[in-house]
């Protein structure tokens, strides 16, 4: 997944130049992110634009797109694309989490609850496993899990297209330490170098801490 080869070509820069630094990267669904952010256990958050005064997001400049994760075997697993009607039928497994009940009962255009949901998650591995293990279909968006490490796993779009953005979130009023200020602005270079000089198309968190601080 782009993003992640971002974060890891960020964090390699940072730590060539000052190695007594150290990544913390948490994943976790977009409320549990949102809480951690809140309660200042990480610096900030990649994910969708959470409706709350306390935070302040930048918008990135890729999207994300919903879908569903099929096993081999699965009968839609050669379906090129999921419609509103189809999605409906399908047994699925999903994150618990308001932000993707808002995201697909508006997609939809009905209840979230129309739904086939045989299992819930905290996390999207979870959800991914069971589909990977033969029990529903994960829902998720495409940079939530990269199927091209699993040969029986495949993602399939959602079609009439359901994105979403993706920002980088902090909390208003945060006084980050040098370290992180240092990675932001080179992430923020990554980001050009990928976006702007070759345009191409998780949520992922992260803390930074260490004995060592840019000068």
């Amino acid at each position: 997944m782009l993003i992640v080869q971002i974060f890891t070509d960020t964090a390699n820069d940072i730590h060539d130049k000052y190695p007594k630094i150290k990544f913390n990267f948490v994943n976790g669904n977009s409320q549990t992110l949102v809480e951690s952010l809140l309660q200042g256990s990480v610096d900030f958050i990649i994910a969708g634009s959470p409706m709350r005064n306390d935070l302040i997001c930048r918008p990135l400049p890729f999207t994300s797109t919903w879908g569903i994760i099929a096993p081999k075997g699965s009968e839609w697993y050669d379906y090129a694309s999921i419609t509103k009607e189809d999605l409906k039928k399908i047994p699925l497994s999903v994150i618990e989490s308001d932000f993707v009940k808002s995201e697909i009962s508006s997609w939809l255009g009905d209840s979230y609850h129309s739904l086939d949901i045989i299992s819930t998650h905290r996390l999207i591995r979870s959800a991914v496993k069971m589909s990977q293990e033969g029990l529903g279909h994960a829902l998720c968006l495409n940079t939530d899990v990269d199927t091209n490490v699993y040969n029986t796993l495949r993602f399939i779009p959602l079609k009439p297209w359901c994105e979403t953005s993706n920002n980088l979130i902090w909390k208003k009023n945060r006084t980050f330490s040098k370290a992180t200020e240092l990675f932001l602005k080179r992430f923020d270079q990554r980001i050009q170098e990928t976006f702007y000089n070759a345009i191409n198309t998780d949520a992922a968190v992260f803390h930074l801490a260490g004995s060592e601080e840019p000068a």
